[in-house]
């Protein structure tokens, strides 16, 4: 939502002679798991646009560790699974407007897993339990290594690895074997 008014806000921003500085710096690459913390076009992103998708994506964090215990406490909770699927498909799709590889493949792959409980190919089991919870705890750093342009921490890819492997219905101890 607030990615849509982007435009009209640097527009007025730029109109009214707005010359505050960027804050984000460009992001280096893992060189253990290949993501990018951010993808940029001419360099940089824009500063104001940038902010906005950081504000969005903390909001959908928190709305992310709201609905999180519901979904603990009863796994057929309709309304939980479809807000915790609905927050990771908007950081996925803002996180690819911006830039923002990181965050965006990274809930992508969570995503992928909520949208196959949701219909029904895959149980809202433990280990679909603890992946949320997991994935619940390393969003906010991700949030911070955009902001600071650090690089993502390997437990990232470890995670979407397992989130791959969990949509795609390979047990864990399956996938671990064919590593």
């Amino acid at each position: 939502e607030a990615l849509e008014s982007a435009t009209d806000d640097v527009e007025s921003s730029a109109a009214a002679g707005a010359t505050r500085e960027p804050e984000i710096q460009p992001a280096a690459e893992q060189a253990d798991t290949g993501i990018k913390v951010l993808r940029t076009v001419e360099g940089r992103p824009d500063p104001e646009i940038m902010e906005l998708f950081i504000e969005e994506a903390k909001e959908e964090s928190e709305a992310i560790h709201e609905h999180l215990p519901l979904l603990a406490k009863d796994a057929s909770d309709a309304e939980a699974r479809a807000r915790l699927r609905r927050a990771f498909h908007t950081l996925k799709g803002s996180g690819r407007m911006v830039g923002a590889e990181a965050i965006a493949e990274f809930s992508w792959t969570v995503e992928s897993v909520l949208n196959r409980v949701i219909d029904g190919t895959l149980e809202c089991n433990s280990a679909v339990q603890n992946l949320l919870a997991e994935a619940s705890g390393i969003l906010p750093e991700l949030v911070e290594q955009l902001e600071v342009g650090a690089a993502p921490s390997p437990k990232v890819s470890e995670l979407m690895v397992r989130a791959q492997a969990i949509a795609e219905g390979v047990s864990i101890d399956q996938a671990e074997a064919e590593e």
